[in-house]
């Protein structure tokens, strides 16, 4: 089997389609009830352009933000790094 999967105009890798598997497995293990509001705070350009991207992924952006935080219980960690500028003062 391809190692690539081609999706609508993107490429994902079989262990991104993985995760993306673990994440509906885990979406579809819960009931509505379990719904909470969660209310942040975000620049507005950085909204507009995620909910782009999101859009051309076939994504809401709250659909992206779901994803983000099971990817977080998942792995246990955050995917990205996280680092302080090495420029910024103490």
């Amino acid at each position: 089997m391809n190692n690539k999967m081609q999706h609508r105009k993107h490429q994902f890798s079989a262990t991104t389609l993985n995760y993306v598997k673990d994440v509906v497995l885990l979406e579809n293990t819960k009931s509505q009830k379990d719904d909470v509001m969660l209310t942040i705070t975000v620049d507005r350009e950085a909204k507009e352009a995620a909910e782009r991207v999101c859009k051309e992924l076939g994504l809401t952006l709250n659909d992206a933000i779901n994803l983000f935080l099971k990817q977080v219980i998942i792995q246990r960690s955050i995917t990205f790094p996280i680092t302080l500028d090495r420029y910024e003062k103490q």
